[in-house]
């Protein structure tokens, strides 16, 4: 029996912008900021070392994921030259759940960005 764990919609989930990649699509893009960490940072999820700000954007299958406000406008630079369009807004991303296998599911297509915990937007 799978049992799922839902975040309360009492959390908040920010919003975002949705960016779409002209071509790619099911890929993980990795956009480096000039922003050196105090320390190394082990990255849960490549399972590397880095050294500079670094954010994973994981693109669905229609080649969009969703970054948040504040790195958007940080990154739209290196977006835009590798191919990026602004999609639109997203008041309130999809719900993620995670069942006791650990599976996760999404209420929509996955379209996640995922910084590494250490960044404030």
């Amino acid at each position: 029996m799978t049992r799922r764990i839902y975040l309360s919609d009492s959390v908040p989930r920010r919003g975002g912008i949705r960016v779409q990649h002209m071509t790619a699509r099911n890929t993980r893009f990795s956009v480096v900021e000039p922003l050196p960490y105090e320390k190394p940072y082990v990255c849960k999820k490549c399972r590397t070392t880095h050294d500079f700000k670094t954010h994973h954007l994981d693109l669905d299958e229609t080649g969009a994921a969703i970054v948040a406000p504040g790195v958007f406008e940080r990154i739209r630079g290196t977006l835009a030259t590798n191919g990026f369009r602004l999609a639109n807004t997203v008041e309130r991303p999809p719900a993620i759940h995670i069942d006791f296998n650990r599976r996760v599911s999404i209420d929509r297509p996955p379209i996640i960005s995922i910084g590494h915990g250490q960044e404030s937007t």
